[in-house]
């Protein structure tokens, strides 16, 4: 039993790092599987959780193993690479704005385009949403190549006997032929995990609305010369927006107090420009 547990364990060292990843994950599936049914006691679901993030960092440590490939390093520093590279974070820089635009405009109910600062300033905050969004796209797209292959790989397994030409066709055998079952989950386990936090991450969105605010507020909010624009006091914050309109934004309470990063402290006011105008003329000249 002891020489045999020894020669397993030299067996798993020999391993590629990828594969023994997937093996321990494979061993946890099993204990998570098998213990309830033979003991009879409930396995907490997180659990199943760790087991497919198992499955998901052996899928990324093999991406990297072939990704670090002398050929692809090659590439990346090649201008078609760097065109390639530049291109996709500009991709992702468009979707952190678009997603950063909506929570904007939903926050504040004004035109999104006349907060240039706060939009910019929460893309931040959406920049890994938008990897994570980016990154999910392609693994689907690699999903679908994986899937392809490997049931192309199993038919043509069947019929080689048969048509031994087929042998010649099946050039990706050696790496499939093992560990496409793992591949194969750690792939969905890392689109699963992509898809977990990004739906965190976007329910987080309701926290944001009052930093939202006060970053507006602090940012995009300014004082003007009231000589210029009489219906604007002195003391208003204000923004005024192509359409006519001014909103006028000011804080709640009469002290700063850190409730304002969680609480919607500031409170923004919308009149008309025009009809402010019409309203002073008339006050002036009764």
């Amino acid at each position: 039993m002891r020489n045999f547990l020894q020669s397993q364990i030299k067996k798993f060292k020999n391993l590629p790092d990828d594969v023994r990843v997937y093996t321990i994950g494979l061993v946890l599936s099993l204990i998570v599987i098998f213990f309830p049914i033979v003991f009879g006691f409930k396995i907490d679901g997180l659990w199943s959780y760790f087991v497919l993030m198992v499955f998901a960092f052996g899928f990324l440590l093999r991406c990297f193993m072939v990704l670090s490939h002398k050929y692809f390093i090659d590439f990346w520093r090649k201008g078609i690479g760097k065109f390639l590279i530049l291109g996709f974070h500009y991709f992702v820089f468009i979707i952190a704005q678009g997603f950063s635009t909506i929570l904007v405009a939903s926050s504040l109910g004004l035109p999104p385009q006349d907060f240039s600062i706060a939009v910019n300033l929460f893309a931040i905050y959406f920049y890994i949403p938008a990897w994570i969004i980016s990154i999910e796209f392609l693994s689907l797209i690699l999903l679908l190549i994986v899937g392809v292959l490997f049931a192309i790989s199993i038919i043509a397994n069947h019929f080689v006997i048969i048509f031994p030409i087929l042998s010649r066709i099946i050039f990706f055998k050696k790496t499939l032929n093992s560990n496409a079952a793992f591949h194969f989950i750690g792939l969905v386990s890392v689109i699963w995990v992509l898809c977990t936090v990004f739906d965190y991450s976007m329910k987080a969105q309701k926290y944001l609305k009052p930093l939202v605010r006060l970053s507006v507020y602090a940012f995009d909010y300014q004082k003007v010369d009231v000589n210029f624009y009489p219906c604007i006091k002195q003391y208003e914050n204000v923004r005024l927006h192509e359409n006519g309109l001014i909103s006028v934004a000011a804080l709640k309470y009469e002290k700063w107090s850190w409730s304002c990063f969680i609480d919607n402290c500031v409170d923004i006011k919308i009149r008309s420009y025009e009809q402010c105008l019409k309203s002073e003329s008339i006050r002036n000249n009764p």
